[in-house]
């Protein structure tokens, strides 16, 4: 009895673009170039749906646009791949205290604090945070734990 062969499985795709793509998206990003960093974003994503990178310069880029609550959805959606990831709790954060959404903004900071104890800066935004909702006891607390992890 002949054994079938088996069909080899397409390998699987890349979840990233290449590392060209990826630092052409950057230098957009860093240039100021944010309608064509998100252009450039929205032409990989097909391609690349699951790409945390190419997520997270979208988020970045449409914060920079002013389109927070974009941003926010963005940020959420790279949260739902890997949701270990302190730095887009702090930059989600960033984009919900603009929104007027303090609590919220708290919430993600605490976040990325939880998950990166010696996050300075989402020390330093959580103090902002708690500043402007009139905690000024924890807010100092969140400013001296933030020169404490970075005196510069």
């Amino acid at each position: 009895m002949a054994r079938k062969k088996r069909k080899r499985t397409k390998r699987q795709k890349s979840l990233d673009p290449s590392p060209d793509q990826i630092n052409a998206l950057i230098n957009l990003y860093h240039s100021g170039q944010m309608t064509q960093a998100e252009q450039a974003c929205r032409q990989l994503l097909p391609t690349y749906p699951q790409s945390l990178t190419v997520l997270n310069v979208l988020g970045a880029v449409l914060a920079g646009q002013g389109q927070l609550q974009q941003a926010v959805q963005v940020f959420d959606q790279v949260i739902l791949l890997k949701p270990d990831l302190a730095e887009v709790y702090n930059d989600r954060g960033v984009a919900l205290k603009k929104l007027g959404q303090l609590e919220a903004a708290l919430d993600s900071y605490d976040r990325a604090i939880q998950l990166k104890p010696d996050y300075a800066e989402a020390c330093y935004n959580r103090g902002v945070v708690l500043t402007e909702l009139g905690q000024l006891e924890a807010a100092l607390d969140s400013y001296d734990r933030a020169i404490q992890l970075k005196p510069d």
